[in-house]
């Protein structure tokens, strides 16, 4: 017959911890998939943002909405990073300008661009190998025809995403896309449109900087793919927790 042996502090202790890892465990995996839906909604409105016809830069326009930026010219530009480049560069181990490797680091290339009514905006003009930044710089042509497009993207600041501390690693080089900083350094607070805001140049083939397509905006370093692993894993983690727990508690009855 079986007995029901008594049951232990030990014992029920054993317990609590099984069954309680084994709840947080599982909501994880809820929060997961949590993230999961959060993550697509976010690409799916990034998205039809990217989709629409670009308009004429204003002080009004939204972070991720493409622009056509007006004629002009670019002043002295900074570096942002060090930094991988866009995913079209780095992402395939392409070798065009001068044998560029998968994970190589670089620099984006923030410029002001002086339009005729004598307003500014900060413009990522691209990313820059190290080994190239000087030669490609220095071939940049510093007009602008009125034809290229780009998108507003939200400045990197220090509640954002990016963490590191904020300043220049030195004379024009910074840690991250900080364009109200940037902005002040390079005493560009009068008539400077969209302040502490950078149009990202985007899409064309050029001899110069590496430029984002649209599809890059909306890649994310976790994606939804990623965020069902983890929730499989957590859920899988809490199904063995929850077998343990019986399996410790059927442990508690024996045949005399």
């Amino acid at each position: 017959m079986a007995l029901a042996l008594p049951w232990s502090r030990r014992d029920a202790g054993g317990m609590a911890v099984f069954a309680t890892m084994s709840a947080v465990a599982a909501g994880l995996g809820v929060w997961q998939v949590q993230r999961r839906q959060q993550k697509v909604e976010m690409i799916e409105a990034r998205r039809l943002s990217l989709e629409q016809a670009p308009r004429q830069l204003d002080e009004v326009a939204r972070d991720w909405t493409p622009v056509r930026l007006p004629a002009g010219r670019f002043l002295k530009p900074s570096l942002v990073g060090p930094r991988g480049g866009p995913a079209r560069v780095v992402g395939t181990g392409a070798s065009g300008s001068g044998g560029i490797s998968a994970g190589g680091l670089g620099y984006y290339v923030i410029a002001p661009l002086e339009m005729s009514d004598g307003s500014v905006v900060l413009v990522n003009r691209g990313w820059v190998p190290m080994r190239f930044a000087e030669q490609m710089i220095s071939r940049l042509d510093d007009s602008v025809n009125g034809n290229a497009c780009g998108v507003v993207r939200p400045d990197e600041s220090a509640g954002g995403a990016q963490t590191a501390p904020s300043g220049n690693l030195g004379e024009g080089v910074w840690i991250r896309v900080d364009g109200g900083a940037i902005c002040s350094h390079l005493g560009l607070k009068q008539n400077t449109l969209s302040l502490g805001r950078v149009v990202d140049l985007v899409g064309g083939e050029t001899d110069g900087p590496f430029r984002r397509s649209l599809e890059d905006y909306v890649q994310f370093p976790t994606s939804p793919l990623t965020h069902s692993a983890y929730a499989f894993t957590w859920f899988s983690l809490s199904a063995a927790m929850a077998v343990m727990t019986a399996f410790r508690f059927r442990r508690r009855r024996r045949t005399v």
